[in-house]
């Protein structure tokens, strides 16, 4: 059986979302196994994959390790696609214009919602998650009439 490693999970998705990180002002280049900017990606991926998370503000090994390695490819697409919601909500950069000067930050914007999207769908196609189960099962219809004359 492999298990995977917290350091090993920051390096890749460092090597995802590094530049976007740096660029809202977060840890994008820390890969020790400590990155607390990691921390709710990484932890919310583990707690959708089933695992467990003892204290979602410092997420071990241990935690790691409660998810089916497996599922490693799952839960590193589903880090990433939460960290892009929070590089999305930390994203206060404007578009600037001064003189012949300008910096069109909403370009990110737009870049991380359609980064959200696609990456969206291809968990749910890979994966099925984010998709709405269908079940079989019997619906049972229990119908009275009432005669309004009589009540």
């Amino acid at each position: 059986m492999t298990t995977y490693t917290r350091a090993q999970i920051e390096t890749l998705l460092i090597n995802r979302t590094g530049t976007l990180l740096t660029f809202v002002g977060k840890d994008g280049t820390t890969v020790s196994g400590t990155n607390a900017d990691l921390n709710d990606a990484i932890g919310a991926a583990i707690r959708i994959m089933e695992g467990v998370v003892v204290n979602p503000s410092l997420v071990t090994d241990t935690d790691v390790q409660t998810v089916d390695a497996a599922d490693f490819d799952a839960l590193l697409d589903l880090a990433e696609l939460r960290l892009y919601y929070s590089i999305r909500g930390n994203l206060t950069a404007i578009d600037t214009t001064a003189g012949p000067f300008s910096e069109k930050y909403s370009n990110i914007g737009d870049y991380l919602k359609e980064q959200i999207r696609a990456l969206s769908r291809l968990i749910e196609d890979l994966y099925g998650i984010g998709s709405p189960e269908m079940e079989a099962g019997v619906i049972t219809i229990d119908i009275a009439s009432h005669d309004e004359d009589e009540i």
